[in-house]
């Protein structure tokens, strides 16, 4: 004796088929938002070591490039050094010293006299833009005490 089912089996299949489809569209979107987060946060990460690095050859060019032997005069609106690195354009990537004051040094391990020297506090400034139509911008601030021998009679 043969039944006819009506079309019921049909119709549930076609409910699960919906129920599942939507589902793998909710994942599918939620995984591409993944996706993007972490290539944002490694771009972030990137243009923070950018900036530390371009930090980091300011110093260490620091007796050659005379970033930090001007007279204070010449800091006013802050002194562009050019580094070794480059962008992506092959553009030398920049740091900008400021000069903050000439005031005693800090405390150090090696004991002087108080009047004996005097440092310069500078701090430079390392600025990189990242991200998509580059809309991040990150800047590094790095401070520099330069310890110099007190003038007579001070």
């Amino acid at each position: 004796m043969k039944r006819n089912q009506g079309g019921l089996v049909l119709f549930v299949a076609l409910i699960f088929l919906l129920i599942i489809t939507i589902l793998g569209v909710a994942l599918l979107t939620n995984s591409s938002m993944d996706v993007k987060m972490a290539g944002a946060a490694s771009d972030r990460t990137e243009a923070l070591q950018t900036a530390n690095g371009v930090l980091d050859d300011v110093i260490m060019n620091a007796g050659t490039s005379e970033a930090f032997l001007k007279s204070t005069g010449d800091y006013n609106n802050g002194l562009a050094v050019n580094t070794g690195l480059t962008d992506e354009g092959g553009n030398a990537r920049q740091a900008v010293v400021h000069f903050d004051v000439e005031a005693s040094c800090p405390r150090s391990e090696n004991g002087t006299g108080t009047d004996t020297f005097v440092c310069r506090h500078f701090h430079d400034v390392s600025e990189v833009t990242f991200g998509r139509r580059n809309l991040g911008r990150l800047e590094v601030t790095n401070g520099v005490s330069q310890p110099l021998i007190a003038p007579t009679g001070s």
